[in-house]
């Protein structure tokens, strides 16, 4: 079992914060 990269684990947590909520996602990174 190969152990998991932080990379890896920092794109899992970005794809589920973008699951639970997009839109404050786009508001907050909003330029």
């Amino acid at each position: 079992m190969c152990p998991i990269t932080p990379v890896e684990l920092l794109s899992t947590i970005i794809l589920e914060k973008r699951k639970l909520r997009p839109s404050t996602k786009r508001k907050k990174y909003r330029k």
